[in-house]
């Protein structure tokens, strides 16, 4: 994700890049645009989005799953458009192995690893 903040008005704009984005890599070639971070650390990540986007980047958090749930709850939740009904249950087996999911459509609060799935 790459976050702006403007400090004169407070305003903030974030724009997300889907994890599996085919970018070229500086030195790896074309990848996933996580890989950047396995292969290179906070380095290479920089160069790669700075590459992808023209755009400096000052600054570079690694955020895990707990971390984001934390700051989600920081803010009290996140609102968002939900396009349609996502739903899923993780019963263990191949078909449903994915993150439990239970998501109406509509704009919404979302909190907790709700704003995760």
């Amino acid at each position: 994700m790459l976050l702006h903040i403007e400090p004169d008005t407070g305003h903030v704009a974030i724009l997300s890049f889907p994890r599996d984005l085919i970018v070229n890599v500086p030195g790896y070639g074309r990848r996933p645009i996580n890989e950047a971070f396995e292969l290179g650390a906070e380095p290479l990540a920089l160069s790669t989005m700075k590459q992808l986007t023209g755009v400096q980047i000052n600054y570079l958090i690694p955020v895990d799953f707990r971390a984001f749930n934390r700051i989600v709850g920081t803010f009290g939740g996140v609102w968002l458009p939900i396009d349609r009904r996502y739903y899923n249950v993780n019963d263990g087996t191949e078909a449903h192995n994915y993150m439990s999911i239970n998501l109406q459509p509509g704009y919404q609060l979302l909190r907790g690893n709700d704003s995760l799935a």
